[in-house]
């Protein structure tokens, strides 16, 4: 597992990993390209960080390879 994000797939500009705080405790994890015209807003939330990081970095093309 790594922290390292691949740059969004349709603009290259490497993303943001960034949460929302939904109770004191509990953060929803997600991944957010910042580039103003991209189709890519961000990834669904996640539970943990990690998750987020691995979610954005898979690529459909890759997984079949």
């Amino acid at each position: 597992m790594s922290e390292k994000l691949k740059p969004c797939p349709f603009c290259g500009v490497t993303p943001d990993v960034e949460f929302e705080l939904v109770e004191q405790n509990w953060k929803k994890w997600f991944v957010k390209c910042h580039t103003k015209y991209c189709p890519v807003d961000k990834t669904d939330w996640s539970v943990n960080k990690q998750i987020a990081i691995d979610t954005w970095n898979t690529r459909h093309k890759e997984e079949r390879e």
